[in-house]
């Protein structure tokens, strides 16, 4: 997804994770609650601007995991 298109609050879908330092997908805990629990997508939570990445979560509470705008794609219901 383009840097310009994300906005706090949409609904995403992450393909792959490259947030430097914070693992890959498959180690993201914030993806892996939202699998178990049947959720198919994440809110973007918030930009952190240290780490150049934006937030994740499965609520839309302000925190998450680290991804950056290429890692995931808009979740269509």
């Amino acid at each position: 997804m383009k840097e310009d298109n994300v906005e706090i609050g949409m609904k995403v879908v992450p393909f792959q994770k490259t947030a430097e330092g914070w693992g890959d997908l498959d180690s993201s805990n914030i993806w892996y609650d939202a699998k178990r629990k049947a959720q198919p997508f994440l809110y973007v939570t918030g930009w952190d601007g240290e780490e150049d990445a934006w937030l994740l979560n499965i609520t839309s509470e302000e925190d998450g995991d680290f991804f950056r705008s290429e890692d995931f794609e808009l979740y269509f219901e």
